[in-house]
């Protein structure tokens, strides 16, 4: 903006009327976009936007590590298989509910997210990326070997998980599943949201910042990790039934080192420390190869994200979400709430002047207590040990 320019832009100040329009504004369109792409698509082309918004869960969690933690996680994609599995055995071994198979999903991966978080106060940098690494490629070869209890290469099918309920009353699944990967969407990126407007939040960009600086402050790098990557690895194993529901299908190549890499690479194109745009980028991975397979394009699906991610990091610095702050920037100006200051001895009463005076003033000398009083007319006790204070 030029010096001298008139600010045209809309100014919404924090708690007032006009911001919560404009939220619930934001709200419609979001229900409006899912509306218009459960009527819009078909069964095949629903089931890819589902499982890319089962990858945006999960990067959500690489976010929650990388992006504003700081810490190298390139091993979700062996998060979102432990995810998978140990939901499918709950579902279909042990007969919980869709929701207690969901709850399943995020809780079995936390307790290798907390032992990778502990791992990461001990080793640093270059050697945790490869741990991590080591990880997404040796789960499927993990899984292969445990052929008894997963079915090894054959696979293992989660029977009837995405069947949509009767009182729903639609009639396909594919509708039914996009619909509650929505939901679970929206209630991810909420929780997402609170985690990091808490203390938690401010103590992980504390970590990013400095860790020496985070133990002044009292925080325990040690802890504080584990239950990031703790965290981190929930949203990646809720992600991962996620992607899972349209196919009622998971296997061990289907959670191979790949995919923790497109993971990262939907973080890039979507936005680091963006929740929405962590959604948006994994929508955007999982659904480029199909769509260069139906423009025919003679390039392979890791071509295809390759070419995204170079393209956006040079047009689009910051990604999708970066791109749509900007925009959002010139329409919109937010004014934050400013607490006025008020002196601690300021009272519902008249302020009192300069609490000890050393060497008098104009009106007074040392020792008249007659202006230390409210009232002028009033009198204050005095000090024996201290005559000139009140």
């Amino acid at each position: 903006m030029t010096v001298g320019a008139v600010d045209q832009r809309i100014k919404l100040r924090e708690g007032s009327v006009e911001l919560a329009r404009y939220r619930m504004v934001n709200a419609l369109v979001l229900v409006l976009i899912i509306g218009l792409t459960l009527s819009s698509f078909g069964p095949f082309a629903l089931g890819v936007i589902t499982r890319g918004i089962g990858m945006g869960i999960a990067v959500m969690g690489v976010n929650l590590a990388a992006g504003h933690t700081g810490q190298p996680a390139f091993g979700h994609g062996a998060f979102m298989g432990v995810g998978a599995y140990a939901a499918a055995f709950a579902f279909s071994d042990l007969g919980l509910p869709l929701a207690g198979a969901l709850a399943v999903s995020f809780l079995a991966p936390m307790l290798p997210g907390a032992i990778i978080g502990l791992a990461a106060s001990r080793i640093k940098g270059v050697y945790l990326s490869i741990v991590t690494l080591s990880m997404a490629a040796g789960f499927p070869s993990l899984v292969k070997a445990a052929q008894p209890v997963t079915n090894g290469v054959g696979g293992f099918r989660i029977e009837n998980i995405g069947s949509a309920p009767g009182w729903t009353g639609l009639d396909r699944d594919a509708h039914w599943v996009f619909l509650l990967t929505s939901v679970l969407a929206v209630l991810a990126a909420v929780a997402g949201r609170g985690i990091l407007s808490s203390r938690v939040g401010r103590a992980m960009t504390a970590l990013r910042e400095g860790p020496a600086a985070a133990k002044v402050f009292g925080i325990s790098p040690p802890r504080m990790l584990a239950a990031v990557y703790a965290t981190s690895a929930g949203f990646a194993g809720l992600g991962g039934l996620i992607a899972a529901l349209p196919l009622e299908f998971i296997a061990p190549d289907d959670y191979r080192l790949f995919l923790s890499l497109q993971l990262f690479a939907a973080m890039v194109i979507g936005g680091i420390r963006s929740i929405p745009g962590s959604v948006l980028g994994g929508v955007v991975v999982a659904t480029l190869p199909w769509v260069a397979f139906g423009l025919h394009l003679p390039i392979g699906s890791d071509l295809v994200v390759a070419a995204a991610v170079l393209m956006l990091s040079q047009v689009l610095r910051g990604g999708v979400a970066g791109a749509a702050r900007r925009l959002e920037a010139r329409l919109v100006c937010y004014t934050p709430v400013v607490p006025e200051l008020i002196p601690f001895w300021a009272g519902s009463g008249p302020r009192r002047p300069d609490p000890v005076p050393m060497l008098g003033d104009l009106t007074g000398e040392i020792g008249d207590d007659s202006r230390w009083a409210a009232d002028p007319g009033a009198t204050v006790e005095r000090d024996p040990i201290h005559p000139a204070q009140p």
